[in-house]
């Protein structure tokens, strides 16, 4: 599927999305907001040596658009995005586009639908995250979509069922990486949950995923069946824990994946200007590597948010990832002469300022450093570092 086909699919949603039925919408659903700011890199291929860097400017503008009644919520998001680089003479300027879109209704007292689409397309792009904490590195025009929608039923006083569905997309313009990278996952689940007490609540979960890769390598079957456990530990503090157990069955690996996976994530409001969050993670992954199968990934990352006073808010954020190939899941791309097994290590972080001069307008600036460090494939390693002010205005 190209990005004229899927550009159509996003020009018929902005077109009749909002009239599906909103007879009392909020005044002044539509906000405009324009941001530009400018960029040092000091590392904008992401290289191992030789790192090239570059100022860019950025003119990004973004459109959020809610209306809703008593039955229905509709909420739509439309980022464009361009940016010129002083100092990449291969291409010097790049145009992104994001769009999100969340649309709920109340079929009945006691059934509700849910639909959400995230849709990416970009030219050169930076590290994202996919989904499922996949990144994508490769210096290529791509588009990325998922689409998921959910039916949430109430069975009885403390008792309520979810169905849901999911399917996402990765696909590249440049036909030797689509032919190795572009992939389809679709994925199935339901949910049963029961309201132990107030401040608790259990869930049975059972997911099957499906992924269809274009080189074959990587397609998989997947089960999931696990429990999740929500509870509010005080006023001021939220945990939520999930576990269960994944097995992978892959097309072209003969030996099937099995390991338990578990993440839990904790909210805390230590005052009230003051939030902070964080969670961990262990399970299988879906890998951007040919060579595997899939990957055995442990994440951990946290976040704190604080208000200085009623103008400075201020944001830190650290993210890290293990993720552990081994050559079990080794595909028919492996080469035992060249390729080998072994860890990779992600980080992230980041630093965060907001100046709010009045109601309409912010100022803003930051630091971001990533950082690659792989055993598999080692000519990729890297590390950078980005600083950028900006302007930001509600028009």
């Amino acid at each position: 599927m190209n990005v004229r086909t899927f550009q159509t699919y996003i020009l018929v949603a902005l077109i009749s999305a909002p009239f599906a039925g909103f007879s009392q919408e909020k005044e002044n659903p539509i906000e405009i907001f324009n941001r530009v700011g400018v960029e040092y890199d000091d590392n904008i291929r992401q290289a191992s040596t030789g790192e090239a860097s570059s100022l860019k400017i950025s003119e990004d503008v973004e459109f959020v658009v809610n209306f809703d009644n008593d039955i229905s919520l509709f909420s739509m998001r439309y980022n464009p995005s361009f940016i010129y680089w002083e100092n990449r003479p291969e291409d010097d300027t790049d145009l992104h586009h994001q769009f999100d879109l969340v649309y709920d209704r109340e079929l009945s007292p006691r059934v509700a639908l849910s639909i959400m689409d995230v849709f990416r397309l970009a030219e050169l792009p930076e590290l994202i995250d996919d989904g499922n904490g996949v990144l994508v590195r490769e210096d290529n025009d791509f588009i990325y979509n998922s689409l998921s929608g959910g039916l949430n039923a109430q069975l009885g006083a403390n008792l309520t069922g979810v169905l849901d569905a999911r399917h996402s997309l990765l696909a590249y313009d440049d036909a030797d990486i689509a032919s190795v990278n572009d992939y389809e996952t679709v994925t199935i689940g339901a949910d049963i949950g029961r309201q132990l007490q107030p401040r608790t609540g259990v869930e049975g979960q059972a997911r099957f995923t499906s992924a269809d890769y274009e080189d074959n390598f990587r397609n998989y079957d997947a089960v999931q069946l696990g429990a999740k456990i929500s509870h509010h530990i005080s006023t001021r503090l939220q945990g939520t824990l999930r576990a269960g157990y994944e097995t992978r069955s892959f097309d072209t690996v003969s030996e099937d994946a099995s390991s338990p996976y578990a993440d839990g994530q904790l909210t805390c409001v230590v005052a009230r200007d003051t939030r902070v969050n964080g969670g961990l993670g262990i399970g299988l992954s879906q890998t951007p590597l040919s060579e595997f199968a899939s990957s055995e990934r442990v994440s951990v990352y946290g976040g704190l948010t604080h208000d200085l006073n009623a103008r400075i808010t201020v944001n830190l954020s650290a993210q890290a990832f293990n993720n552990e190939y081994s050559a079990d899941e080794a595909t028919g791309a492996f080469d035992p002469g060249s390729d080998q097994a072994g860890t990779e290590d992600v980080l992230r972080l980041s630093a965060r300022v907001s100046y709010k001069l009045n109601q309409t307008n912010w100022l803003e600036a930051g630091w971001q450093y990533a950082e690659l460090d792989s055993e598999v494939r080692s000519e990729s390693n890297y590390e950078r570092n980005r600083l950028h002010v900006g302007w930001k205005i509600n028009l």
